[in-house]
């Protein structure tokens, strides 16, 4: 409800299947883009995913998109903090979060565990992907 002006205004269509929330996607994507955010239950947790058909993550900022302040946007667009504070959020429910972008096709994915994990990091999981935080 909040974005929906700024979504309604860049003409993006949503399409949110069995998800209730997401935040500032639509501030990186061009008018008349396609968002769509879902769940999906998996044997050890639940994975969300969010994928639109914007102009794609360039490949030399991939490797630093989760990197505090750091921003593909103009001076005064943003803080680099968006996926940082994502990254982080997801880590301290021990869950991960991946991505993989081309133009026209960047996917986002956050697993995270059914089970409660102790805050020893017992259950932990290996180490990230490339394009993958924990």
């Amino acid at each position: 409800m909040i974005l929906k002006h700024k979504l309604k205004k860049k003409s993006i269509e949503v399409r949110i299947c069995r998800a209730s929330r997401f935040t500032e996607a639509n501030l990186a994507m061009a008018e008349g883009g396609h968002l769509r955010v879902s769940t999906k239950r998996e044997p050890a947790g639940v994975m969300i995913e969010i994928r639109d058909d914007g102009a794609g993550i360039p490949a030399e900022a991939q490797p630093h998109i989760f990197d505090p302040f750091f921003t593909t946007k103009q001076v005064g667009e943003g803080t680099g903090l968006g996926l940082d504070t994502s990254a982080r959020v997801v880590r301290k429910h021990h869950g991960h979060i991946r991505f993989e972008s081309v133009p026209g096709d960047t996917c986002f994915q956050v697993r995270l565990p059914l089970t409660r994990i102790d805050d020893r990091g017992d259950n932990a999981a290996a180490a990230a992907a490339p394009n993958e935080h924990q």
